[in-house]
């Protein structure tokens, strides 16, 4: 039975939040009364459909006033807001490198402080997403960047004017810098490829892989969450397994905890960290394990402490699909079972189907169409990835290793990009309208099919409809050979 209390708190923080950061808050301290009176209303009493409405809204409102008192202390978001696109000179850590065309890249920036131009500094933590035409220093690494930005809802972009300028660089860049190149003995494709994977840095893979990973819905495969959070964590309980219960979480938390310093805290990162945190709390002290509360937990402490990071699309995108998984695998398994499909391949078919689904809203958002092999493109990479993070991980903390070691931990990396190659029709796309109203769109159609799949009554339908099919064919059988 899934516990679902908790939900109508994560649902009312991150909508606040959004609503908060993009716009303009209320008072704080009526938004602290109306928080205590939700967490009353949603946690300690029963909910009904009232009740539930209003826990979401209440809770809402005292999320969007806290997020918009920290945007209006962000002065990108208010000087893009007033005055439109501004000269300013940026000063903060790499999050984010992707390559683009014509040897532009994509530097997603978290900055620190912001000046325009003939103004002082201005201390202040955003985001910040600018297109550079030399390659930026890696992930981790603290630039300066001449750039005209602009905003809206909450986001600021722009185009910088000259290259990045190196500050400084973390610790963690450096290892990861360093692992990075270990990696690349792989090759080219493999060694790109498995950076993205393992360390959610995608600066090294060529656009056209990108391209590739992108319409074959494979991106998820390089930004690090909760696939990549779950093996980590499997195998820090499982090495640490006899030093008890208690030991092996303590083992896995502090493994997870340097995992996330070596990555950088993406959207993704933070919802998959505080998931699992909180999900090693309830085996800590030998409570079942719930993915929803687990879930709720993550997105409301994520969407408190980072209000911004509600709009982040690798955030909602992660936190849509965890969230879809955790209420649709099952049924969808079962009613795949139902209809004649093998365990063995329903449960993996539904993980593909559920995943597919959950993130086409959002997909639709930035691109135009559907890609119908995108389903396929996931059953058959997803049992390449535990091999091949194993063996990069093993090629990358290994000083020295034989050749052909190399190349076969090279060989799962090297069928990933074949098959988002493979996959990656370009012009064979479902049409689907782009932008806000395919979203929305999309959005009613996963609606109307959770609603049918939680239901199972066309399932039924089906199932009946089957079964009196075989049993017509058994009857017409046995007649015949009665008859013979």
């Amino acid at each position: 039975m899934l516990d679902l209390r908790l939900l109508p708190v994560a649902a009312g923080a991150w909508i606040g939040s959004a609503l908060g950061w993009a716009g303009t808050g209320w008072a704080v301290a009526a938004s602290c009364a109306c928080a205590l009176i939700a967490l009353s209303v949603g946690i300690v009493r029963a909910l009904g459909p009232l009740q539930l409405f209003g826990a979401v809204l209440l809770i809402a409102l005292a999320w969007a006033s806290v997020a918009g008192a920290r945007a209006a202390e962000a002065p990108l978001a208010m000087w893009t807001r007033t005055a439109g696109a501004v000269q300013v000179t940026l000063t903060g850590t790499v999050r984010g490198v992707t390559p683009l065309r014509e040897g532009r890249y994509l530097c997603n920036l978290q900055v620190d402080a912001a000046a325009l131009t003939g103004n002082p500094l201005v201390r202040t933590r955003e985001k910040a997403s600018i297109t550079v035409s030399a390659a930026p220093p890696g992930r981790g690494a603290r630039v300066r960047i001449d750039a005209r930005v602009s905003g809206e809802n909450g986001r600021v972009s722009g185009r910088a004017y000259g290259a990045p300028k190196l500050v400084s660089m973390s610790t963690g860049g450096q290892v990861r810098g360093a692992l990075s190149h270990r990696l690349s003995a792989m090759g080219e494709r493999a060694g790109s490829l498995a950076a993205g994977m393992l360390l959610g840095d995608r600066s090294r893979m060529s656009p056209d892989l990108l391209a590739d990973m992108r319409a074959s819905s494979l991106t998820h495969l390089t930004a690090v969450s909760g696939l990549h959070m779950g093996h980590v964590l499997a195998f820090a309980l499982l090495v640490a397994a006899p030093a008890g219960r208690r030991g092996s979480v303590v083992a896995a938390l502090a493994l997870m905890g340097a995992y996330v310093l070596l990555v950088g805290p993406s959207g993704s990162v933070i919802r998959a960290a505080t998931m699992a945190t909180a999900s090693l709390c309830g085996h800590f002290l030998a409570r079942p394990h719930a993915s929803v509360a687990c879930w709720s937990i993550a997105i409301t402490l994520a969407t408190l402490i980072t209000p911004q990071i509600s709009l982040d699309l690798g955030f909602v995108l992660s936190a849509s699909v965890t969230l879809a998984l955790s209420l649709f695998v099952d049924p969808t398994g079962r009613a795949l079972e139902d209809i004649g499909v093998p365990r063995l391949v329903a449960t993996p078919l539904a993980v593909a189907v559920v995943a597919q689904a959950a993130s086409t809203p959002l997909v639709v958002l930035v691109t135009s169409g559907i890609p119908p092999l995108g389903i396929l493109a996931n059953l058959l990479a997803a049992p390449l990835v535990a091999p091949a993070m194993l063996g990069g991980v093993i090629v990358a903390v290994s000083p020295a290793l034989p050749d052909l070691f190399t190349a076969a931990a090279a060989l799962p990396f090297e069928a990933i990009a074949a098959i988002a190659s493979l996959t990656a029709v370009p012009h064979w796309r479902i049409p689907w309208p782009q932008g806000t109203a395919g979203a929305v769109l999309a959005a009613l159609a996963l609606l109307a099919w959770g609603y049918l799949v939680a239901y199972q009554r066309p399932v039924l339908t089906l199932q009946a409809a089957i079964r009196r099919a075989r049993l017509a064919g058994y009857t017409r059988a046995s007649e015949k050979g009665g008859g013979g």
